[in-house]
């Protein structure tokens, strides 16, 4: 056992190490090192030998690999697998008979298999598969962690490698999960299809901190479709540092760093203005970016370009309808966001409806106008509608009042409930336009309630003309033909 002791330890720097010069061989010629590399008699010169021509990267070393592949000892066999990988596509006609030795009873030359196919630069379906069986099964740590970062070299086979990639990520051992990232990373574009298992692999605090972290080393290598998940990260602990690395390696994420350091107006309206010229696809993948920098942007014109730049979403904002709710009431993003609110489906304005409560209690006069034509065209609101603009309705100012009982008008019998607010707004505002207003509502709506203000209706005749009189007239017909 101990005459094998000098062989497993080369076999071992073989596999941790570069290719590094051997002073005995480095300075002789080409066809002695040939000589050298064919002669089994001498396995660990043979294998130096061997390594020589990766060293030189010389192409002769061909003619040895093929042999040395079915040699007896293992680091024979780990020199030619590191060879052919070194000579990337010039070793690619050795491809099947390197995959043959994924079985090899060695482990390390079944990782040095692992890493040739990965290097020999042809995306080869077979050898991707080997490398998943690799992955799979194979009882080393070291085997399956070269085969999980080899299969990022093969994006033919990724959407049968992507899931036991991010598998292998979530729950093997450690240094396979660290092989399996720089797999993911390395198919680049090819593992978008896992981009939300992994954004949920990296915020999820079931999972440990380093697993997390390299769900981020993942993500990064996704281009566009990380930069959102990257950008929730770098607000959590242990995940910013990481997080901010990954978003700087793209144009679009560092465009959005700078986009939240900056102070000045001109440069945020140039990092607006950057992302502006993106495509609405794009923009969709960075959306939570946005939203955040929606709330709290340091400068208004940062908050009021995002704002915009979600609003140009669309219905595909939805997700960030809380965000954008709270941009009525941060300073700067306030019409941009109303715009945006404004092209979201009913049924996703829910988290939004809090905020639009606050700006109508505390925004001007304008907000509070736009806000009641808002709710006014989105009657399948129902009570939540209702409940808003009656609230508008008891305390705002004079225009609000009346832009108040419109859209309660606009509404129809869906403002029903809004009938104690209304009867108290005619027997008690101290404008007599907008008490004209409730009254018409509420014999639009009519009922015994109706009715019972129509004396109050009535007594107000004598205090108005022109228009107004005419309304009231009309409400006070809607009411006489109702009794009928």
């Amino acid at each position: 056992m101990l005459r094998f002791a000098p062989i497993l330890l080369l076999a071992l720097a073989l596999l941790a190490s570069p290719v590094a010069a051997d002073p005995d061989l480095e300075q002789i010629s080409v066809e002695r090192v040939l000589e050298i590399a064919s002669d089994p008699s001498n396995p660990e010169l043979r294998a130096k030998a061997i390594l020589e021509f990766g060293r030189r990267h010389n192409a002769r070393g061909v003619a040895v690999i093929s042999s040395a592949l079915a040699a007896p000892e293992d680091v024979v066999r780990i020199a030619a697998l590191r060879l052919a990988g070194s000579l990337g596509k010039r070793g690619a006609r050795f491809g099947d008979q390197i995959a043959e030795r994924a079985g090899d009873p060695a482990p390390l030359v079944r990782a040095e298999v692992a890493w040739a196919l990965g290097h020999l630069t042809r995306d080869h379906a077979p050898w991707g598969r080997v490398l998943m069986r690799q992955l799979e099964s194979d009882s080393d740590l070291r085997v399956r962690h070269q085969a999980a970062r080899s299969l990022g070299r093969f994006p033919g086979v990724a959407r049968s490698s992507l899931p036991l990639l991010v598998k292998a990520m979530e729950s093997q051992h450690i240094s396979v999960a660290r092989g399996a990232a720089h797999g993911v990373r390395g198919l680049g574009k090819a593992a978008r299809p896992m981009a939300d298992r992994l954004r949920r692999l990296a915020l999820g605090k079931r999972f440990v901190l380093e697993r997390r972290q390299l769900s981020l080393r993942a993500l990064g290598g996704l281009g566009q479709w990380g930069v959102g998940a990257l950008w929730i990260a770098r607000q959590q602990v242990g995940l910013t540092v990481i997080a901010d690395a990954e978003l700087s390696r793209s144009t679009l994420g560092r465009t959005l760093l700078d986009l939240d350091r900056v102070r000045a107006p001109r440069q945020a309206a140039d990092r607006v203005a950057t992302l502006r010229a993106y495509e609405r696809d794009v923009l969709i993948t960075i959306l939570p970016a946005l939203a955040d920098l929606v709330r709290r942007g340091r400068h208004p014109v940062i908050r009021s370009g995002c704002a915009g730049l979600l609003a140009s979403l669309g219905d595909k904002a939805a997700p960030a309808a809380a965000s954008l709710g709270q941009g009525l009431v941060t300073p700067g993003a306030e019409a941009n966001a109303l715009e945006a609110l404004d092209g979201l489906r009913v049924e996703d304005l829910g988290p939004a409806l809090p905020w639009i409560e606050a700006a109508l209690q505390s925004g001007s006069d304008s907000q509070c106008l736009d806000l009641l034509r808002f709710l006014a065209k989105r009657p399948r609101l129902d009570r939540k509608a209702v409940v808003l603009i009656s609230d508008a309705l008891q305390w705002g100012s004079k225009d609000v009042r009346a832009a108040a009982a419109n859209a309660l008008g606009a509404l129809g019998r869906r403002s029903a409930p809004a009938i104690p607010v209304l009867k108290a707004c005619l027997e008690q505002d101290t404008n007599l336009r907008v008490r004209i207003l409730a009254a018409g509502v509420l014999a639009r709506l009519g009922g015994p309630e109706a009715q019972a203000s129509r004396k109050t209706m009535e007594s107000l005749r004598i205090q108005v003309s022109g228009p107004l009189l005419g309304h009231l007239d009309d409400a006070l017909s809607r009411l006489a033909a109702e009794k009928k």
